[in-house]
């Protein structure tokens, strides 16, 4: 539904799959996560920026309860948080998830994990629009760095990066 543009129908569904799970597995489990993040993402879509985040804030607290305030499991929550807040113009809120997120994924993985590489692009995204371009280069670098080594010279992976970097 999302796909062809028809956002009502899609929220209405998820809301209804969200309720439907809800009762099933109660307000706070894990087994729901996945569905708010539905909602948040039609949310998003159609530039609810605030609904999104509050959706995505819920998806986060319950991960959070459950897993832990550290655990991988959170990081593609506070990437697309991150995501949202920066539409939103949220700025200094956008970079605080992708540095968080960055923060956990380095701890677990590494500095040169690939899954580095989205809240590297988050916290770059950010410093373009706040016109610090001197700051986002070398986060743009280092995700270049990261994605050639794990796709090659010309992994379609690259495309973001490069595009970031010709900004």
């Amino acid at each position: 539904l999302c796909a062809e543009s028809k956002y009502s129908d899609a929220e209405k569904y998820y809301a209804k799959i969200l309720e439907e799970r809800e009762h099933a597995f109660g307000l706070n489990s894990p087994e729901i996560v996945a569905d708010i993040s539905d909602l948040g993402r039609v949310a998003f879509a159609q530039m609810k920026f605030g609904t999104a985040e509050n959706y995505y804030s819920r998806a986060l607290q319950i991960l959070e309860n459950a897993k832990g305030k550290n655990s991988l499991d959170i990081v593609p929550v506070l990437n697309q948080l991150a995501k949202v807040t920066r539409a939103a113009t949220n700025y200094m809120g956008s970079e605080q998830f992708a540095q968080r997120a960055l923060g956990i994924v380095e701890r677990y993985r590494g500095a040169e994990h690939a899954d580095n590489v989205p809240a590297l692009i988050n916290v770059a995204r950010v410093q373009l629009l706040q016109q610090t371009p001197a700051k986002a280069l070398p986060l743009l670098q280092r995700a270049l760095a990261i994605q050639e080594k794990a796709s090659g010279l010309m992994g379609l992976e690259l495309a973001p990066v490069l595009d970031l970097l010709g900004e």
